[in-house]
């Protein structure tokens, strides 16, 4: 899988597959800009070829490369607390970058987290991952909606126990279980995935966990 280098803004960096999505676009060569609001704490090898930008700045329309290839919106919360985290980060924060990215030329490609409908997550969540999608499909910039499952690595103790429950409850011999257990995805999977839907022009529409999984079955150097 190559392409030629590019700039790719990453909302998010902080969340486990945001964090996938930029050290695998550094492993590529292609120029990571993180939107934070303070560089994360932990630290790690890729993280130093990382451009890191604040939210108030300019990035979307970089004056001197141009505007980005892509826009990857990786951000997500699991909390609410009553304080509308999740209209903020899964509606109100992606919704103003779509509006933003639709004025550039040439038009970046928008790809959003979204997510499955699963027993797992509040209702809320998944309304506005719902009416962000319908944002996205309304308005003219090339896009992608990846709707992932649960995701799951080997250096998450927590995502691979919750991986081990679903799988479980999927070999359960009663068809209610085995209906409504969560379905699970390698975190790799869902990284790669989110790149090739951000450079690749034959990627686009709403990508279900089986398409995620087609499209980010690939190798890259590590």
């Amino acid at each position: 899988m190559k392409h030629q280098r590019v700039t790719l803004v990453l909302y998010g960096i902080g969340t486990y597959l945001g964090r996938e999505v930029a050290r695998f676009g550094r492993a590529m060569g292609h120029r990571m800009v993180a939107v934070v609001d303070a560089v994360p704490e932990f630290d790690a090898p890729w993280m130093h070829g990382i451009h890191w930008a604040p939210p108030q700045s300019q990035t979307i329309d970089d004056r001197l490369q141009g505007p980005p290839k892509a826009i990857l919106y990786c951000d997500t919360t699991l909390w609410d607390g009553g304080r509308g985290r999740f209209r903020q980060v899964l509606f109100e924060r992606p919704r103003e970058l779509i509006k933003a990215a639709a004025s550039l030329q040439p038009p970046p490609r928008f790809v959003y987290r979204s997510t499955t409908t699963q027993s797992l997550l509040p209702a809320p969540f998944t309304a506005y991952c719902r009416r962000t999608e319908q944002e996205i499909t309304r308005c003219d910039l090339p896009s992608v909606i990846l709707r992932l499952p649960l995701l799951y690595g080997p250096d998450r103790p927590d995502s691979v126990a919750a991986m081990m429950i679903a799988s479980g409850l999927a070999g359960i011999p009663l068809s209610a279980l085995s209906r409504h257990a969560p379905k699970t995805l390698r975190v790799e999977t869902a990284a790669l995935a989110t790149l090739r839907a951000a450079l690749e022009p034959d990627i686009a529409g709403i990508l279900e966990p089986d398409d995620v999984s087609r499209i980010g079955d690939v190798m890259i150097p590590q």
